[in-house]
């Protein structure tokens, strides 16, 4: 005879069941991400290794004549050109001369250097840099206003000399791309023994932005939303 009670057994049963497929989804989610995310340390390992590669060509490509040029690499990969006598008047943005015979012989080979590295590379940035000062000034926004323009301006000049070196085409529209002047007045001062250099701060620098970062943020986002889709379609495949 049958018992009203017989039942709960099978529900118990289909719980148990329920209970294992939503263990086994959970199990195969965590296995998911931990794969993802090993990709993504792998992902993030190799553009570093690309991002010290273009370092390293930048700084053996040029290490044998910055000094000479009144300059120094930094080992970032930026290159500093910091004896404002050797490159501008002063007050000025006029180039001189044997500056202007020095980017010369330094942009089109940095250029071409750089380009080898062209899908790491999101900005190439000539900065115009001064010291905190500025004469018959006294008023701290005289002062700055003064010198930002004047970085600039400087900046600025330099980038319009450094296109007239380009003759290829190609180059040039990638140069549109990727190369910016900035000033920053004197917004990053040289400090020698806690006290700011005035004549090494007044300097150019050309640096490099690598996209690394924000390649790697773009995976991440894709292999989050992709993640969470699957899931969704598993649990939803599964309900059905």
């Amino acid at each position: 005879m049958s018992s009203k009670f017989d039942i709960w057994p099978s529900v118990s049963d289909m719980m148990s069941a329920l209970m294992l497929i939503f263990l086994f989804i959970a199990v195969l989610f965590m296995v998911r991400v931990e794969v993802k995310q090993k990709e993504l340390v792998e992902l993030a390992d190799s553009f570093q290794v690309q991002q010290d590669q273009l370092v390293t060509d930048v700084i053996e490509a040029f290490e044998d004549d910055v000094e000479e040029w009144g300059g120094e690499i930094l080992p970032n990969g930026n290159i500093r050109f910091n004896d404002p006598e050797l490159i501008f008047e002063r007050g000025s943005s006029v180039i001189r001369p044997k500056f202007k015979g020095i980017l010369t012989d330094f942009f089109p080979r940095y250029i071409q250097t750089v380009k080898e590295h062209k899908n790491e590379v999101s900005e190439i940035l000539i900065e115009g840099h001064t010291s905190s000062e500025w004469r018959g000034a006294a008023r701290i926004e005289d002062i700055y206003l003064n010198n930002i323009n004047l970085s600039s301006a400087r900046a600025l000049s330099i980038l319009s000399f450094c296109f007239s070196l380009i003759e290829n085409e190609e180059d040039k529209v990638w140069m549109t791309q990727v190369l910016r002047s900035t000033g920053v007045a004197f917004g990053e001062p040289i400090i020698i023994d806690g006290v700011e250099d005035l004549e090494l701060s007044k300097r150019v620098e050309f640096s490099i932005n690598s996209d690394s970062d924000n390649r790697l943020q773009t995976l991440i986002e894709k292999a989050q939303s992709s993640s969470t889709q699957r899931t969704i379609s598993n649990i939803v495949g599964g309900s059905n």
